[in-house]
């Protein structure tokens, strides 16, 4: 997700939503939220926004295969997609015509340009997984929930997402039957409007993140 706004640069300024939020629960610390109306409508899960997010992120550990879209000033610029197996990850990020993979596993962090040939890298490479760093937020409420579908709205600071210029980050997720199906966000990086949409799915029991062959 820091992908959005290292391709974009400064200046950013977080999204002004449309959607109007149903709870009117407050911050307390960890993100999780004390939402007393949330009770009295049988539409919404009886449990704070924040706790339901949480084990949504929770239900999606073991692995997930995803797709992120970002666009500027609504032209494509970025996507990126990939797996999580536990703690491994494979990654493509395409920019430009141009396409990077990146893999990460216990054992290391590897690199495959275009020159098809895998490097070790030294520190933490692009193309981090979507759900990475998102537990915790700084506010969480029900947006709306329609038949099996709950819309969780939640903010987050800047440097999170690798955007230490913004101050906040505001997130819709979209859980359906407690599974995290849909995360959207959008921000104003410069004078670039963006946007961003990550669609998840469950993890396919055929991929196997391994140690790649590298030369040299």
């Amino acid at each position: 997700m820091a992908t959005l706004f290292v391709a974009c640069g400064n200046d950013a300024t977080g999204p002004s939503s449309a959607a109007p939020v149903v709870s009117n629960s407050e911050a307390v610390p960890g993100g999780d939220e004390t939402t007393e109306d949330v009770a009295a409508s049988t539409s919404l899960p009886a449990v704070p926004a924040g706790q339901y997010l949480e084990d949504a992120l929770h239900g999606r550990a073991a692995g997930y295969g995803f797709a992120t879209v970002i666009t500027a000033d609504g032209q494509l610029a970025t996507v990126v997609s990939g797996s999580v197996v536990g703690t491994a990850s494979e990654v493509v990020v395409s920019t430009g015509g141009v396409d990077l993979s990146y893999l990460s596993t216990p054992d290391g962090r590897w690199v495959k340009g275009e020159d098809g040939l895998w490097t070790e890298l030294d520190s933490d490479p692009g193309g981090v997984p979507p759900l990475a760093s998102l537990e915790g937020p700084l506010t969480a409420d029900y947006v709306v929930a329609e038949g099996n579908v709950v819309v969780v709205r939640a903010t987050y600071p800047g440097s999170i997402l690798g955007a230490p210029e913004l101050e906040e980050v505001t997130i819709d997720f979209e859980i359906a039957d407690g599974r995290l199906v849909v995360m959207r966000y959008e921000a104003t990086v410069g004078d670039i409007e963006v946007t961003s949409e990550t669609e998840l799915v469950d993890a396919d029991p055929t991929v196997e993140i391994t140690v790649p062959p590298v030369e040299g």
